[in-house]
C-alpha cells in the first residue's frame, strides 16, 4: 500500500516507522490491582577511572589524539618504537590500577610497555603487556602505584608488527588535583 503525499511517495510500513520515531511516548498508566512497592531508585557512582586528557609528546603514532578519553575501539596506530605520553584528566592519588586499551598484530609478537609519573618528567616502569589481537581490550597492571597522573605507552615489536592504542587510564585511591 502507498500513500501519496503531495509529491512523495511512502509505503504504509515506512510511514508507520516514521510515525513511531516521531510520536512522544504514550504515558503508562497503573492499573487498578497494581500496588506500589515503595521502591527508591539509587544512582551509584561510576567506578573512578581518569582517562587520557592530553598527548604531551609522541614518537612515530599516528593520530595519537585518538588514544584519548574512554576506550571508543578507535584509537591511535603505533608502529614499531613509538611511543606516546599521556597526560590524565586528574591525578589519580593511591593508584592501583594502570589500564590500557590497546591491541596489536605481527611478528614478531608485539608488546606495549607501560610507565607512569606523577609530573611528566620522571618515569617509572611498571610492566610489559602483549595484547592477544588487534582488536583492543583492556590491558591492566596492579600495584600500589603512589600518585599517577602520567601514563607512557612505548610499541615495539618489528617493521611487521602494529598496534593500537585506544585508551589509557588510571584508578584505585582517590582522583584529585
Amino acid at each position: 500500500m502507498r500513500l501519496n503525499i503531495g509529491k512523495n511517495v511512502i509505503s504504509a510500513g515506512m510511514a508507520a516507522l516514521l510515525l513511531l520515531v516521531l510520536l512522544p511516548a504514550w504515558p503508562v498508566m497503573a492499573d487498578s490491582g497494581e500496588t506500589s512497592t515503595g521502591a527508591e531508585v539509587q544512582v551509584l557512582p561510576e567506578e573512578t577511572i581518569s582517562y587520557g586528557a592530553r598527548v604531551t609528546s609522541e614518537f612515530g603514532v599516528l593520530w595519537p589524539g585518538l588514544a584519548l578519553g574512554k576506550p571508543d575501539r578507535f584509537g591511535a596506530i603505533c608502529g614499531d618504537k613509538s611511543w606516546a605520553e599521556i597526560k590524565l584528566k586528574t591525578a589519580v592519588i593511591n593508584c592501583q590500577t594502570v589500564s590500557i586499551w590497546a591491541g596489536g598484530i605481527g611478528w614478531p609478537k608485539p608488546r606495549f610497555t607501560v610507565y607512569i609519573s606523577t609530573d611528566g618528567k620522571k618515569w617509572k616502569l611498571t610492566g610489559n603487556i602483549k595484547p592477544n589481537s588487534l582488536s583492543p581490550a583492556v590491558l591492566s597492571l596492579s600495584s600500589d602505584f603512589g600518585t599517577v597522573g602520567y601514563i607512557k605507552v612505548v610499541f615495539s615489536g618489528s617493521r611487521l608488527s602494529w598496534g593500537l592504542l585506544d585508551a589509557v587510564g588510571a584508578k584505585g585511591g582517590d582522583v584529585g588535583r
